[in-house]
């Protein structure tokens, strides 16, 4: 017999050689008792925790089997506390040690082996089945242990691998992960999975997997999309999901598989996504157990983007006005699986108020949503995701814009030059967000910040002198405003949001180009080169009418609030 350390060696001047059975922590104890023929191999893990405190740690190193093994049993010993403990295995060598694992395990570099969550385990493989071990096996023991004691703990976890000499067969793991976990608060749902099984298995031992917002845990065998399929396995909350073995085995049907399902209720006042962190995130898993293995089938995963395809986000027909509401219409390329919740966000909140999501019931293609435009804008965009998809449209938001204005006073004409500005919304408007701008070549050779508070549907003029009294007008701004002007030149005024970019169509609300010809590439509002509206005379004003054309005002009506865009 060799001796594998010191402490086999005490062992062995202690006790008399028929009486032999198990070696220190992380060596392989061999016997000489022939009612005790197989030998095993164990490992401690062990770490100091913190009161109140949650860990995930990987634990890597190499198992001491010089050839390849057989295990016909696997223990897991260890006190209270637990979250999951579970062992995967790799055929890719890696240095030995411990880390936080957060971030996750690559799959399907790591392989599931075995599993535990709150209760030891001590699984003796059915019927001569084992799992075959190469040597010096590669793992990594993933810890997440939870600490809800008063004291800190030094922690520790006993594996035990028992081998065996012969194999009826060797054990596989499907293991079933859904990612598409993510609840807004007070959100309930439920989502699942189908994974396919090999033809002619047989299921043998099971666990479901999930956090502590789950509240219903199931799972089906059957073929896929079957409502009748049998459930053979269930649990409530996350504590009352075991470790549970088949005896006899289940026969998988051919074309059959898993469908398992988790129910959430989301109690907490944040959104939670798939994550590790039993605090703020959640889990959808199922390992199962079969036999004969099948590697090919070692994992069946849906990720967050696997929940279907956004095609189209469709604003109002007509746009909106400050003050209108509307509806927004999301729509998916086939029909959402289980209920899902797809977030909604608004470019600029103050302009246009969106819900937190649009919710899809199961089966569901299209999703509406109410909405209401705030105040003005030249563009707002506004965003669904569904998993790892972003799709966005955008809208402006009318209710303010030029009405009418005077290029070409006749000599001494009150005012001077002059721009009015109207609007058509029933909400007060804080004129500090905008500014005018004019030019001959662009709209940023004259600038005006606008102030004020602009009362529902009324108006302003901004003129180069005191206009007070005229009309309806609710206000007169007299400001050095020298407009181009329009019989023997060309120009152009633009309404802009007041800290944005002219050049940018977001920052645009409103433009006119006047004159000779619009040559100089002065923009309207949508982006698209201006069409230049010509002047007559000199005393007249050029209005906007109500079907948002342009025309010339012989007697100009500068305070009559008129139409806005």
């Amino acid at each position: 017999m060799i001796f594998q350390n010191r402490c086999e060696q005490i062992v062995l001047l202690l006790l008399p050689i028929s009486l032999l059975a198990l070696s220190c922590s992380g060596q392989i104890a061999d016997t000489d008792n022939p009612n005790v023929p197989d030998k095993v191999i164990t490992h401690q893990l062990t770490w100091h925790q913190d009161s109140g405190s949650e860990i995930l740690q990987c634990h890597i190193f190499k198992l001491d089997n010089l050839t390849p093994i057989e295990i016909s049993r696997i223990q897991f010993q260890f006190g209270d506390g637990s979250h999951h403990v579970h062992i995967y295995r790799s055929t890719e060598p890696e240095a030995d040690g411990v880390s936080d694992c957060w971030s996750g395990i690559a799959w399907p570099r790591w392989q599931l082996l075995a599993g535990a969550q709150t209760k030891p385990l001590d699984w003796n493989l059915p019927d001569g089945l084992t799992m075959p071990l190469a040597p010096h096996q590669q793992l990594l023991v993933q810890v997440h242990w939870l600490n809800t004691g008063p004291m800190a703990i030094d922690g520790k976890i006993d594996l035990s691998f028992h081998t065996t000499d012969s194999s009826a067969g060797h054990v596989g793991v499907l293991f079933g992960v859904n990612k598409q976990v993510d609840l807004l608060p007070g959100q309930r749902k439920t989502i699942s999975h189908f994974c396919p099984m090999p033809s002619g298995s047989r299921l043998i031992a099971m666990m479901g997997h999930y956090h502590a917002l789950g509240r219903h845990y199931e799972v089906t065998m059957g073929a896929p999309g079957d409502d009748s399929a049998a459930v053979i396995y269930q649990g409530q909350d996350e504590n009352t999901l075991v470790f549970h073995e088949y005896a006899p085995q289940l026969a998988v049907p051919d074309g059959a598989g898993l469908d398992f399902s988790c129910e959430y209720l989301n109690f907490r006042t944040a959104a939670t996504m798939w994550g590790a962190d039993t605090s703020t995130q959640e889990h959808c898993n199922m390992a199962a157990y079969y036999y004969p293995a099948n590697d090919d089938d070692a994992f069946c995963i849906k990720d967050e983007d696997d929940i279907g395809t956004l095609t189209d986000l469709l604003p109002p027909t007509n746009g909106l006005r400050a003050g209108d509401r509307g509806q927004i219409t999301v729509r998916a390329a086939a029909p959402i699986e289980a209920d899902t919740a797809v977030p909604l966000v608004s470019s600029d909140p103050t302009a246009l108020s969106v819900p937190a999501m649009a919710w899809f019931p199961a089966g569901a293609r299209e999703a509406t949503v109410d909405v209401q435009a705030l105040r003005p804008i030249g563009q707002v965009s506004l965003t669904a995701t569904l998993g790892t998809q972003t799709i966005n449209t955008a809208l402006s938001i009318g209710g303010l814009g030029i009405s009418e204005f005077m290029a070409d006073p006749a000599p001494g004409q009150r005012g001077g030059r002059w721009v009015e500005l109207s609007s058509s919304s029933p909400f007060p408007i804080d004129l500090g967000a905008y500014r005018l701008g004019a030019g001959h070549h662009s709209y940023g050779e004259i600038a005006v910040p606008l102030t004020g508070m602009l009362p529902p549907f009324g108006c302003l003029l901004v003129s180069e002198s005191p206009m007070d009294g005229l009309g309806g007008a609710d206000d007169t701004m007299a400001v050095p405003f020298p407009i181009p002007d329009g019989l023997d030149d060309s120009g152009g005024i633009g309404l802009f949001a007041s800290d944005a970019d002219a050049s940018a169509i977001s920052a645009r609300l409103d433009a006119v180009a006047y004159g000779v010809s619009n040559t100089v590439g002065l923009f309207a509002a949508d982006g698209q080169l201006a069409g230049t509206v010509a002047t007559t005379r000199l005393g007249s004003s050029l209005g906007r009418t109500t079907d948002g054309h342009w025309q010339a005002n012989l007697v100009p009506t500068p305070g009559i609030c008129e139409t806005a865009p």
